[in-house]
């Protein structure tokens, strides 16, 4: 008899009438194997129990093999130099004894044939010879079964062209090739990874395309390449029974990478001193690094000083100089190469330089008005970043002109920016000398150039004189006068007011007419005719209207018929 028919005829040891011990997936206590009683005759149809507990609770019932429910592939496609693996998994209890044969022939392990202990069959190195029918046999005490499928030997899927590593620059395109070859009778398809993550051409964000719908051809195309797309790129070719993949290495070079471990230290008035770790090179060397800087007082950063200057590509402190003391900094460094500059760091910690004496004077200085015998001096407020530290304020310094003593105020608070002196000796609009500074704890500022400020003003004190009216009509009049002297003004004359008033009414009651700056004279209008006037003229400045002079009279004239 041929070995299979040997293999297949010999007799099926049934289970020894003694209980013994079972082996199971998972350890169950108190469970034996033993054989089944005779059933009664009720139950003779009925599957023999394969296994019970010890106290005669459950029932595991035998079952012969059985392939219905997952019989072997019928038509097994394979890859000539591959590997195929053709499982053989019938439902059976006890579990089935398994043989493989090819046409009639019984497998056995060998180099090319590995039967593993569950009976899947594994065929390595796969040659055309290998094609033909192959069969599980499977059996137990409770009967046989069997299952087939034809292997069928493709062509194997080769690489005929593969990509090649490159080296590009940041926003250049590429294309990596990669051509296959493959069994005719099948679909070829080509999927690309990136540091063995397949890409997704969908979400690519257009950077990565197809460069030909050819089946053979799965060239791939990276636009306006970043530094994100640098790695190891790996082609694959794959029909439904094999795949080859080939690989390569693309280099994107870019601006350098953002420095890292940031750190300040040394932190004086208007100088501190950073330190920072290299960031990556990004395959083109660090030319030179910027320091930038911001305050809570502006969002944007700016560049910042160094000591020295230019800050070389090998460097790794620098010494920041030109600070505003007793300020909130944070820093960035940011470094360049050939490529242009890269992503600055992670800023520092905020760190705030150390207060010093102010370095600059107020400005604005100013002044003028209030009441009688005052000098109000006005000024610009310091902003934060001129005040340098922390009990800030002015000094204000001031005399009448022509004079040797400087009087001084000291006002407290940055806010400020203004300041009344009183006393009843100031005689009206008085110019004054004035400079300003600033202080705070760590000290004085330098003065301001010197101002003049005079003091209030008053009501011009003399009246015009000499007035006369002239070119008397019937409605109209014309009026002139001799000026106030400038030393009689108390300030800065503004004109002259005239009033008129119908003889029998109050001066109360007068109509007002206003001239600007110098003029001597001036024309009334809408007078009525045949009527006498009573007039004044007096002097007027920003803090009032002066002594009028001595009333003149006049009479209009009556119309003409």
């Amino acid at each position: 008899m041929h070995a299979l028919g040997q293999a297949l005829a010999a007799p099926w040891p049934h289970p020894p009438p003694e209980t013994v011990r079972a082996l199971s997936p998972s350890p169950v206590p108190s469970v034996a194997v033993r054989a089944s009683a005779p059933p009664p005759a009720d139950q003779a149809l009925a599957p023999p129990c394969l296994l019970t507990h010890s106290d005669g609770r459950g029932c595991r019932r035998a079952l012969a093999p059985d392939f219905r429910l997952n019989p072997v592939k019928r038509l097994i496609p394979a890859a000539r130099g591959g590997e195929v693996i053709i499982h053989c998994q019938p439902r059976s209890a006890p579990k089935s004894v398994i043989l493989w044969t090819k046409g009639t022939e019984l497998l056995h392990n060998s180099p090319s044939i590995t039967i593993t202990p569950d009976g899947t069959l594994i065929i390595q190195n796969i040659s055309k010879s290998d094609e033909g029918k192959y069969t599980c046999f499977a059996e137990n005490f409770m009967g046989k079964a069997n299952s087939t499928g034809i292997l069928s030997v493709r062509d194997a899927t080769k690489i005929t062209l593969a990509p090649s590593s490159a080296d590009i620059n940041v926003g250049e395109n590429i294309s990596l090739q990669c051509h296959a070859s493959h069994d005719p009778t099948m679909d070829l398809t080509f999927t690309w990874s990136l540091d063995d993550f397949p890409i997704d051409f969908t979400k690519s964000e257009g950077h990565y395309k197809r460069a030909s719908t050819k089946e053979s051809i799965g060239d791939l195309m990276i636009l306006n390449a970043q530094l994100k797309h640098a790695g190891r790129y790996t082609c694959t070719a794959q029909t439904v029974v094999d795949s080859a993949s080939e690989s390569a290495t693309l280099v994107v070079r870019g601006p350098p990478g953002p420095p890292g471990g940031l750190v300040v230290r040394d932190i004086k008035d208007t100088t501190v001193q950073l330190s920072w770790s290299r960031g990556s090179d990004n395959h083109s060397p660090i030319a030179k690094y910027v320091i930038q800087a911001r305050i809570p007082l502006f969002s944007k950063w700016k560049q910042v000083r160094t000591n020295p200057a230019n800050i070389e590509g090998n460097a790794e402190t620098a010494h920041v100089v030109n600070l505003i003391p007793w300020m909130d900094y944070e820093f960035r460094v940011l470094a360049s190469n050939i490529l242009g500059t890269g992503e600055p760091s992670v800023p520092s910690a905020k760190i705030r330089t150390k207060e010093a004496a102010p370095t600059v004077a107020p400005s604005g200085l100013s002044g003028g008005g209030g009441a009688p015998g005052e000098l109000i001096i006005n000024w610009t407020p310091m902003h934060r970043e001129y005040q340098n530290g922390d009990g800030f304020g002015y000094i204000l310094s001031f005399r009448k002109q022509g004079t040797q003593t400087w009087k001084k105020a000291k006002v407290p608070h940055a806010e400020s920016l203004h300041y009344v002196y009183r006393n009843e000796s100031v005689a009206p609009y008085t110019p004054f000398e004035v400079k300003i500074r600033a202080f705070n704890r760590k000290g004085e500022g330098p003065e301001s150039l010197v101002a003049i400020v005079y003091s209030a003003e008053e009501e011009p004190r003399v009246a015009p004189s000499n007035i006369t009216v002239d070119g008397v009509m019937a409605t109209e009049m014309d009026v002139s006068w001799e000026p106030v002297e400038q030393s009689d003004t108390n300030g800065i004359l503004l004109g002259y007011e005239i009033r008129y008033w119908k003889h029998g009414d109050k001066e109360e009651a007068a109509d007002r007419v206003r001239t600007a700056g110098l003029e001597k004279s001036a024309h009334v209008t809408d007078l009525n005719p045949n009527t006498k006037y009573h007039m004044t003229v007096r002097a007027y400045n920003r803090a009032g209207t002066g002594p009028a002079c001595i009333p003149t009279s006049f009479t209009t004239t009556k119309p003409r018929e």
